[in-house]
This record gives structure tokens, sequence and C-alpha cells, in this order.
């Protein structure tokens, strides 16, 4: 992702967050289109209950 500003920032801010448990991809076809794609790990089981 060294190619533009915002995807380069989108990809810093999740290695912060979430270090090596997340995935990002762009995937581009000429003349079909650009898929992009992001996983990040479910949050809620480390979060504390809601009293």
């Amino acid at each position: 992702f060294e190619r533009g500003i915002g995807v380069s920032n989108v990809n810093e801010r999740l290695k912060v967050l979430f270090g090596d448990r997340y995935r990002m991809w762009i995937d581009s076809k000429p003349g079909e289109g650009t898929r992009t794609g992001i996983e990040i790990p479910d949050q809620q089981a480390s979060l504390p209950a809601a009293s």
C-alpha cells in the first residue's frame, strides 16, 4: 500500500489498532474494476460488560 495517502493512512491506523490481527487488500483488474477489503478482529469479546 505504498501509493496514495488515503490508503497508506488507513493501513497505518489499522496497524496501530490491531497489530498483525487485521487484513487489508486491494484487487484491481483493468476493464473490470477494483475490489477492496478489510478484516478486523471482533472486539466485543474484550469489552467490559455494560452496567
